[in-house]
């Protein structure tokens, strides 16, 4: 009685780690399908974000092609013959107002580099980065 007893016991032990495996199974089961899930959302997430930057990159071509186009047409810089602003719209195929804001990006863009262009050159320059520097044990009261 007690040897079939302590079978018992032991069958029940065994029918719950048995249990519990299972149960361990499902879950891991259910993880991986949670991990397959949420990577295939990160694959599609990359892919859309690079999607997005290559539309955007092909924009800035595009409209930095306008901006080029509208500043060569009214300065006349392609044949000398500055356009007016109805046939710089009429030939890109825009309203006025467009193709005045394109000339106006256009313009602040290269005011921008040409700003940047002076500031690299001053803070190049050799003069510059020596002056205002202290040689060492130099105090500002011995200056």
């Amino acid at each position: 009685m007690q040897r079939s007893r302590r079978a018992h016991d032991a069958e029940t032990r065994l029918w719950q780690a048995e249990h519990k495996l299972v149960d361990a199974q499902s879950k891991l089961t259910g993880a991986n399908l949670e991990i397959q899930r949420l990577r295939s959302a990160a694959e599609q997430h990359d892919h859309d974000m690079l999607y997005v930057r290559r539309l955007l990159e092909r924009e800035q071509r595009e409209k930095n092609a306008l901006e080029a186009e509208v500043l060569s047409l009214r300065y006349g810089l392609g044949d000398g013959a500055a356009l007016s602003w109805k046939q710089i719209a009429a030939r890109c195929d825009l309203p006025e107002k467009q193709a005045q804001l394109a000339q106006s990006r256009a313009l602040r863009k290269l005011r921008k580099q040409r700003s940047l262009r002076q500031l690299q050159a001053f803070c190049d320059h050799e003069e510059w980065e020596h002056q205002g520097r202290m040689s060492p044990g130099e105090s500002y009261s011995t200056r």
